[in-house]
């Protein structure tokens, strides 16, 4: 026996289901305020002179969203298991490390207002969890 029931046939008859009409908005005219920017690729910018390039200007914000941004992917990459064992044990390795500079992991912990100890054990403990914890300590042994 086969049965077969088309979706429109339980429909009632007359049935013309409603479709909504869309708002559409405005567009709000930019003026004269639009800046000229031209776009190249990396190759082209690699290739340029640091003098065509001009002086990189780094605000005190910037730095604390590179360090923020830096340590949140060391965090990540290293509780990551798709990871590559190299580059986690990499990032364990930059957490162990006690080093005081620019961008240490103390640096970047301090910067996020972070308790950089307390992270570490933090972290140690998940890899411990999840039984990755030896396979980052063996390979710097």
């Amino acid at each position: 026996m086969q049965l077969a029931f088309s979706m429109f046939d339980a429909l009632p008859e007359g049935f013309v289901p409603r479709v909504r009409e869309r708002a559409r908005r405005a567009v709000k005219p930019r003026g004269d305020a639009l800046v000229e920017v031209q776009q190249i690729s990396l190759l082209d910018l690699l290739n340029m002179r640091e003098e065509d390039i001009g002086p990189v200007v780094w605000a005190d914000s910037d730095i604390s969203t590179l360090r923020e941004a830096i340590l949140r992917e060391a965090c990540h990459t290293l509780l990551d298991n798709r990871a590559a064992i190299a580059t986690r044990r990499e990032r364990w390795a930059w957490i162990q490390s006690d080093d005081w500079m620019p961008f240490s992991f103390k640096a970047c912990a301090i910067e996020c207002e972070v308790d950089y100890e307390e992270l570490r054990v933090s972290l140690e403990s998940l890899l411990r969890h999840h039984k990755a914890l030896n396979d980052l300590v063996a390979s710097a042994a």
